[in-house]
């Protein structure tokens, strides 16, 4: 029986804690990707933000409503309860979001929110729904269960707005039993992604000759970069692997430690740091590598992940979230315990001597079929037009 199509044009608000600022930025890619999607398909797309202080490129597809608030140079998962300034970045923006959800639904007649992250995004959904009884959906994505769920006060009001949500959906198989058993209702996988440009034509990004390692995220942590760092020096120094090379894109507070880790290993000519990346950064960087490396401490499923699947490329990841379950099923590359530096550094080396690269590579296009983005979003459209249809 053939799936029955979605006809109905909705107006959907997508509530997110961080947006792109143009078509290259790297911060909140995938929902610029899905909004345009969703907008592909017919539907009329809004996006309400908080404010970014910088210099943004003029959306002729989507409206953008970038909220103002007290902070805006420092991504929301960044601020700190204990940080006064941060709590008042934090009051500012509560207070804002909820005032100016309210105005800019009404606006625009909207149908149904899908709020990306629980907090705070899904309880400007809920204030929404409250006040104008406007339906929406929760879309966690990690930080927000794994990380703000830990404060009490945040914690509460989170749970509630889970609880009162019409749908909720999270990007991992994990997450998902996580968000079930921190709100105690039903949760549905949808993976994140985004639509990476064609690489360029351009040559000599890396020495082809070599065996290229390629890292893309935030400098933090979190992203346990400071192995991935620990693990090349073992490769170089200790396996001999003097033809392996790292390309590690990203920024964060960890920049300059990890900076240092490179020259006190000597690594300087085996690691180049490039700094941010773009979208067209990443694609061209990732056909010129032969394998991806994510090695996080903590992670449901990383856009890099989908990232790399979408260019053909096998990866090396830690057993963290649904990476390392993923990686088996479709076997597309090695898993390792996380904060193993020698664990990776070994995996790394079979990596450079492994005779069945190209197979693992023809597995990515099976895997990269649950991240499609016109199939997720169509996931999400199914339940939206039967909430609205409910509302009705």
């Amino acid at each position: 029986m053939c799936r029955q199509e979605i006809r109905s044009t909705m107006k959907i608000c997508i509530i997110t804690n961080g947006y792109p600022l143009n078509s290259e930025d790297y911060w909140g890619a995938f929902g610029y990707s899905f909004a345009r999607v969703l907008k592909d398909i017919g539907h009329d797309v809004y996006v309400f933000t908080p404010d970014r202080k910088e210099e943004k490129q003029k959306d002729e597809e989507v409206e953008i409503f970038w909220f103002p608030w007290l902070g805006g140079r420092k991504p929301l998962v960044k601020l700190r309860f204990y940080n006064p300034i941060d709590v008042a970045g934090i009051i500012s923006l509560m207070y804002s979001g909820r005032k100016n959800i309210l105005k800019f639904v009404e606006k625009h007649s909207i149908d149904i929110c899908l709020a990306m992250w629980a907090a705070p995004s899904g309880i400007f959904a809920e204030h929404a729904k409250k006040r104008l009884g406007i339906p929406y959906a929760v879309w966690c994505l990690g930080s927000d269960i794994w990380i703000y769920s830990k404060y009490p006060i945040i914690s509460g009001i989170m749970k509630r707005a889970l609880r009162n949500s019409n749908a909720i959906f999270a990007d991992g198989l994990k997450l998902c039993e996580d968000t079930k058993a921190f709100c105690r209702s039903d949760c549905h996988f949808m993976a994140t992604s985004r639509t990476l440009p064609a690489p360029s034509e351009e040559t000599g990004l890396t020495n082809p000759e070599k065996h290229n390692f390629f890292f893309v995220g935030r400098i933090e942590n979190v992203k346990g970069v400071d192995v991935l760092i620990g693990a090349m020096k073992i490769l170089i120094h200790e396996y001999v692997k003097k033809d392996a090379r790292l390309y590690l894109f990203g920024v964060g507070s960890k920049e300059r430690d990890i900076q240092s880790m490179i020259r006190a290993y000597g690594l300087d000519e085996y690691i180049y740091c490039k700094g941010y990346a773009s979208a067209q950064d990443v694609s061209g960087y990732l056909r010129a590598c032969r394998w991806a490396v994510i090695p996080s401490r903590n992670e449901s499923i990383p856009v890099a992940l989908s990232d790399a699947l979408q260019m053909g490329r096998p990866l090396i990841v830690t057993d963290v979230g649904d990476m390392g379950s993923l990686v088996r099923k479709y076997d597309i590359g090695y898993v390792v315990k996380s904060e193993d530096a020698r664990g990776l550094s070994e995996a790394m080396k079979k990596a450079m001597e492994d005779t069945n690269y190209e197979r693992k590579s023809m597995n990515t296009q099976k895997a990269y079929e649950q991240f499609d983005l016109k199939r997720n979003a169509e996931k999400f459209l199914r339940y939206a037009e039967k909430i609205t249809k409910q509302k009705t």
